[in-house]
């Protein structure tokens, strides 16, 4: 648990720094200063706003990203942290829920009529 602790602790630090380079732009500080301003005329906390929209986006995105990727690192190998085998299911099917609920509506049609044509011989 600590490895693990201290290995996540050193990436996000890495993965903060290099946000904080891409994000801390004179057009990105101009951009945050023109709409406290405008939040300003309504909002008490305009900072506060414009935090809670960058954190939201940033946190969608980053998530979205995540889920499709598998991180082979040494550190984790050396942990014992190894990426799951394949589960067998077609890639396709993985990453879609309706694909996949029409797999599985097609399958149930299949199975019933090989039962009901199992049930006539």
């Amino acid at each position: 648990k600590d490895a693990l602790t201290t290995f996540a602790a050193h990436a996000m630090h890495q993965a903060v720094d290099a946000l904080s380079k891409a994000l801390i732009s004179p057009d990105v500080i101009k951009a945050c200063a023109l709409a406290s301003r405008a939040y300003g005329v309504y909002a008490d906390n305009p900072m506060r706003m414009i935090e809670q929209q960058v954190l939201g986006t940033l946190q969608g995105r980053i998530r979205a990203t995540m889920a499709t990727q598998n991180i082979d690192h040494p550190v984790l190998n050396e942990i014992g942290l190894t990426i799951p085998q394949e589960t067998g299911a077609l890639p396709e099917l993985q990453s879609s829920p309706a694909k996949r609920m029409q797999v599985i509506a097609e399958l149930k049609k299949k199975r019933q009529h090989l039962q009901q044509k199992g049930a006539k011989s």
